[in-house]
Order: structure tokens, then C-alpha cells, then sequence
């Protein structure tokens, strides 16, 4: 059998030679032992699954649900594809014991693969990966019919769309976006992220062209990566149009990159260091300033010229997030949420 371990956010492999059905039920059966392990007694475990666009997402996912209702946990499951942090901020709202979503991410399209978030809504780190693995090994994946368990309500259809984008919306002032009326160009390399920013803009009067916004588990022939290999159309647009802001989203989108006025290509380490300097600068914003090792140095040129303590961790948000649950503490999680978490930054894992 199989060998499956798990990388920086989740495991990976090739679909229908690493990434079958049978080791998919491999994996859900670890997990909902895991979760099981860690339940509250009396209450019962409840998780979300979601999934992406990619080729047999979908089955992959009910498959996932089908071993979660099998073994007694309750399942809201997305009615469509949808992104990352969308199926990821459920956790933070129905209090779940966390998150099963099918996605290989910026993978190339004959990957698929899943994501597992704790009940802190964060990516798995390596202690909980480690007992998964082991737990692949211990027992064999029970499973129910997906139409019998959804009749009997151990699995539950959700659209996350509504809260996610109340949740976005909060950041956002829409009454400045509406005195502008900014020209946006999106690239969403048919990824889940498509049409999620014209309805967050919906009431704001700007003007928003998209492009790659139909399904394709092909992705255009090439991978869902926003880098500027597969964004040579993208890039040469917004040099051309010259829009006021120009971004992309990869396939499940959880990463991010841009576009400069003359067309440049602007990283997520290059975003991340401007969304740095305006919260110091103009929000004022104190406190550690922490990357990835992988991050670029002009976080750590910014948190210097304003004298902040910098620290460094391993690739992967994992790392970031423990730091934040262990430093800051659980009591304030609600309130760091909105504000140390501006200034818990990372370049998006390689």
C-alpha cells in the first residue's frame, strides 16, 4: 500500500496512482480517529468538508464524508466548490473540531489532494500529522452510503459564501472603494476563487474584469500557481490597461500575487511587505513582526527601520499560528484575530 505522508499543508499525490479513492478513505479514516481521540465526551465531533474545481474534487470529497458519518462525526459538507479560507473560517463559526478540504492547491492539475485544519482553524503542524500517519496504518476505513447518511442528517449541505464574505467585508471600508471606484483586473487561473470578488465589491461601484473564470480541472495547460510564468497573459493585460489594481488567486485561493502599475510582477512576500508598512505607518500597529524563513527580507528591513522585534520560523502559516495560540493565548484569540494577526506575516509557502 501506499506510503502517505504529509508536507507543509496536507498531503499530495498524483491522481489515481497516489491519490485514489481507496487511500483518500485511508486518510479520512486516520483523521476521523484523530478528531475521535480528541472529542469531548457527550459531545458530539462536527466537521466541515469542502473541496476545489479540480478533476473528481467532488467525489473525492463525498468519499471523505462518507468514513467522517461512518464513524460518528457529523458533516457539513460545501454544496460547491469553494475556497480554503471560506471552508476554513466554519471552523471559527459553528465551533467545529475542524476541516477536511480536497485540494492540491497551485499543484499541477494531475494532483489532488487534502488539507486538514484543526479546531483552531489552522493547518496541522507536525505533531498532529505525525499521529495521522500512524494512524493510517491501525484501522479499516468504515463507511456509509453519502445519499443514506445526508437522509438520515449525519451529513449536512452548507454554502459557506455568505459568512465569508460578511467576514471579508469587515475589514473593508466600502464607502472609500465607492468615492474611487477603482478599475480591478482579477485573474482567478479557474480556480474557486472565481466571482467571490465581484460579489464582495457588488455595491461598490467599481469596475472589475475577469479573467480564467471558467472551470477547467486542466487549468489552461498549465499549474493554478500564480507566478509569472502562468500569468503571461495577466501581466501583459494589466500593462496594457493599466488597472488600478491588478491581482491573482491561485487554485484554491489561499495565495495571492499582483500586479504594479508598469505591469510588473508583484509577489506575496513584495504585497505582504506594503500591507506591513500601512498598518505601521498610517494604523499605527504595534507588536512582533514574524515570517516564514522563506519570507523576503524587506519584512525584516521594515520591522528594523521601525525597531520590532523580528522572529523567524519554519515554511508553512503552521508555524506562524502556533506561535500565536501558545504566546498570545486562547482568552484572547477573539481579540488577536483582528489585530496581532496583521502583523503575524509570511510569503506564501513555495
Amino acid at each position: 500500500m501506499t506510503t502517505i505522508k504529509f508536507g507543509t499543508d496536507g498531503w499530495r499525490g498524483v491522481i489515481a496512482e497516489d491519490f485514489t479513492f481507496c487511500n483518500v478513505r485511508r486518510v479520512s479514516q486516520a483523521i476521523a480517529d484523530y478528531i475521535s481521540q480528541l472529542s469531548v465526551k457527550g459531545k458530539k465531533p462536527e466537521v466541515i468538508v469542502g473541496y476545489d474545481r479540480r478533476f473528481l474534487s467532488e467525489e473525492y470529497a463525498k468519499t471523505v464524508c462518507e468514513v467522517l458519518a461512518a464513524n460518528n462525526i457529523k458533516v457539513f459538507f460545501t454544496c460547491k466548490p469553494a475556497p480554503t479560507p471560506a471552508v476554513t473560517l466554519v471552523i471559527k463559526m459553528k465551533n467545529l473540531s475542524g476541516a477536511i478540504v480536497i485540494t492540491a492547491s497551485h499543484n499541477p492539475p494531475r494532483f489532488n489532494g487534502i488539507k486538514f485544519k484543526t479546531k483552531e482553524a489552522t493547518s496541522a503542524d507536525e505533531t498532529v500529522t505525525k499521529i495521522i500517519e500512524k494512524l493510517i496504518t491501525k484501522a479499516k476505513p468504515k463507511s456509509v452510503d453519502f445519499n443514506r447518511a445526508l437522509s438520515k442528517n449525519l451529513i449536512k449541505m452548507i454554502d459557506v459564501d455568505k459568512d465569508y464574505i460578511n467576514f471579508i467585508r469587515n475589514y473593508i471600508d466600502i464607502n472609500i472603494i465607492k468615492k474611487t471606484r477603482p478599475n480591478l483586473l482579477i485573474d482567478y487561473m479557474h480556480g474557486v476563487g472565481a466571482g467571490y470578488i465581484e460579489k464582495l465589491l457588488k455595491s461598490s461601484g467599481c469596475k472589475i474584469t475577469a479573467m480564467r473564470i471558467e472551470k477547467d480541472p486542466l487549468f489552461g495547460g498549465v499549474s493554478p500557481e500564480p507566478v509569472p510564468k502562468n500569468l503571461k497573459d495577466f501581466l501583459n493585460r494589466a500593462k496594457v490597461e493599466k488597472p488600478d489594481l491588478a491581482i491573482a488567486l491561485d487554485g484554491d485561493s489561499d495565495r495571492i500575487a499582483a500586479c504594479g502599475a508598469e505591469g510588473e510582477y508583484l509577489c506575496s512576500g513584495q504585497i505582504i511587505s506594503l500591507i506591513l508598512l500601512h498598518l505601521l505607518e498610517y494604523r499605527k500597529f504595534k507588536g512582533a513582526v514574524i515570517k516564514t524563513i522563506s519570507g523576503t527580507d524587506l519584512i525584516g528591513k521594515i520591522a528594523k527601520d521601525f525597531k520590532l522585534e523580528l522572529l523567524e520560523t519554519p515554511v508553512g502559516f503552521k508555524h506562524i499560528s502556533q506561535f500565536m495560540l501558545q504566546n498570545i493565548g486562547m482568552k484572547k484569540e477573539k481579540k488577536c484575530f483582528r489585530s496581532y494577526h496583521h502583523l503575524c506575516l509570511e510569503n506564501v509557502e513555495r
